[in-house]
């Protein structure tokens, strides 16, 4: 069966779109982690937790962070249950959305196209969810990086979409 040109050209599209969003999302999760945020104490990496060996402020036990009990929103971010910003979901993403692209690029289908436009959409709303938080925070540079994430994402899954939309249409005879 052959595939409109449309499709291949626009899951291309996507496929790029999503790898350079991926890209500058990995740089902006390494920024994040090495820089310390103006309001953390000497003891505290960016998420709250104490470093080894040191005490946070208000935590009776060593490596604790402090506010264990929500009381401290910026310690996890979580969606579901499931704690966003932990390595393991932010490896799942980063190797989901490289799986994506590549079966974009390589072998573009309809149902590739529309999860890849799904995928986007919610990371898009992470993204816009990080760009609100960094912004709160003080931190406009990670913040501009979320932000140039989060158009990435958008306009990989417009791309998803319209070749989508071009698995659908019948190729054209003596076009």
């Amino acid at each position: 069966m052959m595939r409109p040109k449309g499709m291949a050209q626009w899951a291309r599209v996507f496929a790029v779109l999503l790898v350079a969003a991926t890209a500058l999302f990995v740089v902006g999760i390494t920024l994040e982690r090495n820089e310390e945020p103006a309001g953390t104490t000497t003891g505290e990496t960016a998420t709250g937790e104490a470093t080894e060996g040191e005490d946070s402020e208000g935590s009776g036990e060593e490596g604790e962070p402090a506010g264990e009990e929500g009381e401290n929103a910026e310690d996890a971010e979580t969606v579901l249950g499931i704690d966003v910003e932990s390595p393991a979901a932010i490896w799942l993403g980063v190797l989901a959305a490289v799986a994506l692209a590549g079966a974009a690029w390589l072998r573009p289908r309809r149902w590739v196209l529309l999860a890849g436009a799904a995928y986007c959409l919610a990371a898009l709303v992470l993204d816009v969810g990080e760009v609100l938080l960094q912004l709160d925070e003080q931190n406009g540079g990670i913040a501009t990086l979320a932000v140039g994430v989060a158009v990435l994402h958008l306009l990989a899954a417009g791309a998803a979409g319209i070749g989508a939309t071009q698995a659908q249409r019948p190729l054209e005879v003596g076009a």
